[in-house]
């Protein structure tokens, strides 16, 4: 008989441990090895962020490089004018008549912190011969300050081999 209330003391303990106790443990299991799950996750992405670290500081470093180069390119508002008077020379140079050059207004300003850029749209209109008004373009762009063709229109009147021409610069300006 003490044997069998033992036995059965044993299977209450055991019932109360498998209804009660059990799912409680198994519940706490899931929830930890979620969260373990988780910050596993977080941590291998720590681990790529940190393994890509000295690629974006490369990165930063070429962009930094670009923008003080960009600034070293740049025209100042005092400068503007020997712009206007380079593409005049230019023309001149290969034999494109410009019948006006002149900047634009309406131009955005935007803050560099120490001063401001913006482009200056310059309008010129002009007659020459195709190839050499490719040639006064090209010289044009690759001038060694930031001067960018934006707009072209050529076109031909009458039967000639002169072209008209309308373009439309952009000036890359820092007012410093």
């Amino acid at each position: 008989m003490k044997k069998n209330i033992i036995f059965y003391v044993i299977l209450g303990v055991l019932s109360i441990d498998l209804v009660v106790v059990f799912p409680f443990q198994i519940f706490s299991f899931v929830k930890f090895s979620s969260a373990l799950s988780k910050k596993k996750k977080e941590l291998e992405k720590q681990k790529q962020q940190v393994l890509r670290a000295p690629q974006v500081k490369k990165n930063i470093e070429k962009e930094e490089a670009l923008f003080k180069e960009s600034i070293a390119k740049s025209i100042s508002e005092r400068e503007l004018t020997s712009i206007v008077s380079v593409i005049s020379e230019s023309a001149k140079k290969f034999n494109v008549k410009l019948r006006q050059i002149k900047p634009l207004s309406g131009y955005k300003r935007q803050n560099l912190g120490k001063g401001s850029c913006f482009f200056i749209p310059i309008e010129c209109e002009g007659v020459g011969k195709f190839h050499n008004i490719i040639s006064f373009i090209n010289v044009i762009e690759n001038y060694q300050k930031l001067i960018i063709l934006r707009d072209m229109d050529i076109y031909n009147k009458g039967f000639g081999t002169k072209r008209y021409i309308k373009l439309r610069f952009d000036a890359f300006v820092v007012n410093q």
